[in-house]
């Protein structure tokens, strides 16, 4: 009898994806502890890919400006033909290459969490559950990006001063 109560509590406490994405913020403890006991990896991993696009998509002009003030560093005599070139490529690979390399990042992050957890640390940590957890925990990236592309749009440049992990941080 006390079985079927723990597995109707356990059921109960199942959370819905809305919930997940709020909990991600709010209460990251008990959300990370759903996703182990029930990894899905695939919605929150298409909402990263899709938030990186858009943001990839709106900061081209300045990704490709960049590249050129750094071409130009290098060399000051380009042609325009590369410059026209390296334009056309930037601003394509700024919203195209997340398709790419956000799964690639998240499934080498979720390695290193295994290896740690599993050889290093000694326990028994299993892949999709790891790599579930850091799908999800991306999400933050979202938040992130709707503060930060504006900041770095408006100045011009890819570093923004609310980042803590930029650049910028590190200057002081």
């Amino acid at each position: 009898m006390e079985t079927m109560g723990a597995s109707v509590a356990a059921v109960a406490a199942t959370k819905s994806v809305l919930e997940r994405i709020i909990g991600i913020f709010t209460s990251p403890r008990a959300t990370m502890e759903d996703i182990a006991a029930r990894p899905t990896w695939v919605l929150p991993l298409i909402l990263v890919v899709v938030a990186s696009m858009a943001s990839g998509y709106f900061l081209q002009d300045v990704i490709a400006d960049n590249a050129i003030a750094q071409m130009r560093e290098k060399n000051q005599d380009i042609p325009d033909e590369q410059i026209e070139m390296t334009v056309k490529w930037t601003k394509i690979s700024s919203w195209v290459a997340p398709i790419i390399a956000t799964p690639i990042i998240y499934l080498f992050l979720a390695g290193v969490l295994m290896l740690v957890g599993s050889v290093i640390l000694g326990g028994e940590a299993k892949f999709k559950p790891l790599f579930s957890m850091a799908c999800w925990s991306g999400i933050i990236t979202i938040l992130s990006s709707l503060v930060n592309v504006p900041v770095m749009i408006s100045r011009g440049v890819m570093e923004s001063a609310t980042s803590l992990g930029g650049p910028a941080f590190c200057r002081g």
